[in-house]
């Protein structure tokens, strides 16, 4: 049912941690495709050293994250495209929840997330079992109309309809920032909705060399505007002074110091 697709370029020390918390997850029904983009430290060594029925690993030759996970969702075969980043550990039972949620939504819903918590620097994460009436009652909200204010999920919380991957092409290969930003934007745009359970099944590391954390943060905050624009007036038919507005509250957000930003981004 789920095709778990990781795109990784020097991925130590994090990467063990966060491939052991997809091969010990409670839901068996899946494969796990990571995509080596030319590493230079130990990742392929450690790929290399896995023994799974379940994981497949192919490499490139830093073509970019976009372009890798485009390569490595084309040799996956499942109905939902997992997304998972080297660094971002999954709670133990989000493909169970993915697995009960599936199950009973419309064939419109393109992208379905969950939220996440935040784990920062080397700190291992730390889940708490859920029950599995809590996760098959959890409430799952549409939430494509988050798209003009924000990102509704981090990278690693979203998972892909293939039909609506494939009906965009996947990721631009123009595209180098945000580019799961756009790539909501694109799915929009052509009718899906984005979905979000209401649950904790994904951490997001947040660590000093992030590009955002490296004094790239106007550049950043630049590229996302762009994405966040281009969701509102296209993707969700806004208009263009209303979209100006919320642009610039983007940049705002982006002076506030980490701690800050990262207590806003457990709202997600």
């Amino acid at each position: 049912m789920f095709s778990v697709v990781m795109a990784v370029r020097n991925g130590m020390p994090h990467l063990e941690e966060t491939v052991e918390s997809v091969l010990t997850q409670s839901h068996e029904g899946f494969e796990l495709i990571i995509v080596d983009d030319g590493s230079s430290d130990s990742t392929h060594a450690y790929l290399s050293s896995l023994s799974d029925s379940r994981l497949r690993m192919f490499q490139t030759t830093g073509i970019g994250q976009g372009p890798a996970l485009n390569y490595g969702v084309a040799q996956s075969s499942a109905t939902w495209i997992v997304r998972l980043d080297a660094d971002d550990p999954m709670h133990p039972q989000r493909l169970e929840a993915l697995a009960m949620h599936v199950q009973d939504l419309v064939n419109d819903c393109g992208i379905l997330a969950s939220r996440a918590s935040i784990i920062h620097g080397d700190n291992k994460a730390s889940f708490s079992c859920f029950p599995s009436s809590k996760i098959e009652n959890a409430e799952n909200h549409d939430v494509t109309g988050e798209l003009a204010y924000h990102n509704p999920a981090v990278h690693s919380a979203v998972a892909i309809r293939r039909d609506a991957f494939t009906e965009v092409n996947g990721f631009s290969p123009t595209v180098t920032s945000n580019i799961d930003y756009w790539l909501w934007g694109r799915i929009v745009e052509r009718g899906w909705k984005f979905r979000r359970i209401e649950l904790q099944l994904q951490a997001k590391r947040l660590h000093a060399n992030q590009a955002f954390e490296r004094g790239q943060r106007l550049k950043y905050l630049t590229a996302s505007a762009k994405a966040q624009y281009f969701c509102g007036t296209k993707a969700l038919g806004l208009s263009r002074t209303r979209m100006w507005f919320l642009c610039s509250m983007k940049f705002l957000y982006g002076s506030l110091p980490q701690w800050t930003r990262s207590r806003l981004l457990l709202g997600r």
